[in-house]
């Protein structure tokens, strides 16, 4: 990853236009290397692992709020999900670029709904251990 400074040095020697067709370029390689059934593989996964670590949250709830030590795994689950999240958003963005391909007219419902479930479920998380609505 280049730096700022590096950037704006890149820019000025070959202009804007040139980078942004360059990044382009850089963005559109990345989306092809993956095929739709790679995609769709790693989506059922990473939203079985987050089933999986959410179904973990009604009893670390009860352990945050009782004060046990044990409540650092459910904090670990959580920033475990959120890590994998971030990185996941390359591959979310591949997929969605695929949808837009073959024309899937739901494809505004994909882009906001990945990212709305995930910050809803992050907002459950935090709220329920205080017992705030």
């Amino acid at each position: 990853m280049l730096s700022n400074q590096e950037t704006n040095e890149i820019t000025g020697i070959l202009g804007e236009e040139k980078v942004r067709l360059i990044r382009a370029a850089s963005v559109e390689r990345e989306r092809q290397r993956y095929s739709d059934d790679e995609l769709w593989e790693w989506f059922l996964k990473l939203e079985s692992r987050k089933v999986e670590i959410m179904e973990t949250i009604p009893y670390y709830n009860k352990l945050i709020s009782e004060g046990y030590e044990d409540s650092g795994v459910w904090r670990f689950n959580r920033d475990r999900l959120a890590t994998e999240y971030n990185a996941a958003k390359p591959l979310m963005d591949c997929l969605i670029w695929h949808l837009e391909q073959r024309g899937d007219p739901t494809i505004d419902n994909w882009r906001t709904g990945w990212d709305d479930n995930y910050y809803r479920s992050m907002l459950g998380w935090c709220r329920k251990p205080w017992g705030i609505e």
